[in-house]
């Protein structure tokens, strides 16, 4: 894979996008979720957008500019701990803004699982480089099982194209030398582990 493929793919699948990515899939493939008000719909869009999007792409880029990390991609295990810390802090105040709003449970545990998963991924940062893209899609993937599993949304097209993703992305992120195999593999069973269980365990 060339090189400039592996960047461009690193940057288009960031994992703070894919809360978002989320979303989209979850109101496309349930009948249930996607009869939701069309001002809900938007409403959850833009907490979850401006939360775990806007916001973590402007503090990656105020700590890049102050020299805190080196890239978008912060692939130096040393400066990733305080910028997922903060990251973790905008997506419990999406899910905390979703829940006040009575958003549908399977949507607020989801973000509650991408939460949870930043969350541990700061923390083992210190002593583990866990690949934060791989669990972005890990998390989309098991939400996507857990939609089919509760809801009946049996749409293959959203699971095929997430795992050929997956899988793209992983071998990027090792084309770069950015993860081993193992951290692209923790990374990936972390998201989709944590997300599966919190939805399972949240009342929906």
């Amino acid at each position: 894979m060339h090189s400039y493929l592996s960047k461009a793919l690193s940057i288009l699948f960031h994992p703070i996008i894919m809360p978002t990515a989320g979303i989209f899939i979850t109101f496309q493939s349930s009948y249930y979720l996607g009869m939701m008000p069309t001002n809900g719909q938007h409403a959850t869009y833009l907490i979850v957008f401006v939360s775990t999007f806007v916001l973590p792409l402007i503090m990656i880029s105020l700590f890049m500019l102050r020299k805190v990390v080196k890239s978008l991609e912060m692939t130096e295990k040393q400066e990733r701990f305080v910028p997922f810390m903060v990251t973790s802090i905008f997506y419990f105040f999406s899910y905390y803004t979703l829940n006040q709003l009575n958003a549908p449970g399977f949507i607020s545990a989801y973000i509650l699982g991408a939460f949870i998963t930043i969350f541990i991924i700061a923390l083992t940062s210190i002593a583990w480089k866990i690949s934060a893209h791989m669990a972005g899609l890990g998390g989309v993937v098991g939400m996507i099982l857990a939609l089919a599993d509760i809801y009946q949304a049996h749409d293959p097209y959203f699971f095929i194209e997430a795992i050929i993703i997956a899988g793209l992305v992983g071998s990027a992120r090792l084309h770069v030398k950015a993860h081993s195999l193992q951290e692209v593999g923790a990374g990936f069973l972390l998201g989709l582990a944590v997300t599966m269980s919190t939805i399972y365990i949240y009342p929906l």
